[in-house]
């Protein structure tokens, strides 16, 4: 084989390797692995689908109560809104879970912190029935200890709502 010949095999080969390249990129394109990536990351990263970090722990408490009216009446089907923040009321939120009340007016719920366990302030939020002459109703100073969430048993803590008249 002379200089020529093995100059036209050489550049057949890289015609090739350039031909097999723009092939993959054009699929690439087409079937995007980018899904893949992604999910692979989140994976890696600790994240769920919509990117939220999520940790190894979480500290937990368990806060349960009843809403009725002035008069005893109990409320059921209505939004509970709980919030916890470590230590004050005033602090930094780090907790917040929604539940509904059932037949009796009772609710209950596991509220999950991505904070630290520690002992939290709870307030417990419950906006009136639509087209009620009741009012909202929020009730805050209620303390309860955290635990990590392999720890068990979790405290808990109750907190009674009572929804006055507008």
């Amino acid at each position: 084989m002379n200089a020529v010949e093995c100059l036209v095999r050489a550049s057949r080969g890289r015609a090739r390797l350039r031909h097999r390249w723009r092939v993959l990129r054009s699929a690439l394109r087409t079937y995007s692995v980018l899904p893949f990536i992604w999910a692979i990351a989140f994976a890696a990263c600790g994240c769920n689908s919509r990117g939220i970090v999520i940790p190894e722990s979480a500290a937990v408490a368990v806060v349960y109560g009843r809403v009725t009216t002035t008069t005893g009446t109990a409320m059921p089907d209505l939004s509970v809104l709980i919030r916890a923040s470590v230590r004050t009321c005033s602090d930094t939120v780090l907790a917040g879970e929604a539940a509904r009340t059932g037949a009796g007016g009772f609710y209950r719920s596991l509220v999950k912190s991505f904070g630290p366990a520690d002992t939290y302030c709870v307030t417990v939020t419950v906006p009136p029935p639509p087209r009620s002459s009741l009012d909202s109703t929020k009730v805050g100073g209620s303390l309860v200890r955290f635990v990590d969430i392999a720890t068990s048993p979790y405290d808990s803590v109750r907190v009674d709502i009572v929804l006055p008249e507008r």
